[in-house]
């Protein structure tokens, strides 16, 4: 229902949406609500609280996946505006991160029905190789920050391209377990 839900809020994206904020807000909320619907979300109770820890995950991975993305495709032919870019950036994708790993570990704890299923089944498998990506991904983002404050150059483009491919890997390790 979520995905038929979806599909509808989309075809009315294209009547309503760029007319009012209110009305762009409203459409942005609800189709977030609809995608935090998706996955292990309505098989587990209290059901308001875990859509709305999906959601807020969602909209994390989203500012930082967006982010990143903005980055990589304009490295090359528009540098000024990504340097300009990377300072708003940094400070949305630390607070995304944050909100990442409270939201992220939240849902594990609801979702896992005890501690030594990290470790006793094929998805806390799969969900302790995210975290450990995750952790290289809180290590490249401290090295950013700390090479933005000493230098915009050439060996930052290095590590925001690790951290793209640490965020591919975590969308594919993601898909995974969404579906098992």
């Amino acid at each position: 229902l979520s995905w038929v839900g979806s599909l509808c809020l989309s075809l009315l994206g294209v009547i309503l949406l760029f007319r009012s904020i209110w009305i762009d807000l409203l459409w942005l909320l609800v189709l977030l609500i609809l995608k935090g619907l998706n996955g292990h979300s309505s098989d587990f109770e209290p059901v308001s609280l875990i859509v709305g820890l999906n959601t807020l995950h969602l909209v994390g991975a989203s500012l930082w996946c967006a982010g990143l993305i903005f980055i990589i495709v304009y490295w090359k032919k528009q540098r000024l505006h990504v340097y300009e870019f990377l300072p708003l950036f940094s400070h949305y994708a630390l607070l995304s991160f944050i909100v990442l790993a409270l939201s992220g570990t939240a849902l594990s704890i609801i979702y896992l029905p005890n501690f030594h299923a990290l470790f006793s089944t094929e998805w806390g498998w799969i969900l302790v190789a995210k975290i450990i990506l995750v952790l290289f991904v809180a290590i490249v983002g401290a090295i950013i920050r700390k090479k933005m404050k000493t230098t915009l150059n050439g060996r930052l483009k290095v590590f925001l391209l690790l951290d793209f491919i640490l965020m591919v890997l975590i969308i594919g390790i993601v898909s995974v377990l969404t579906y098992i």
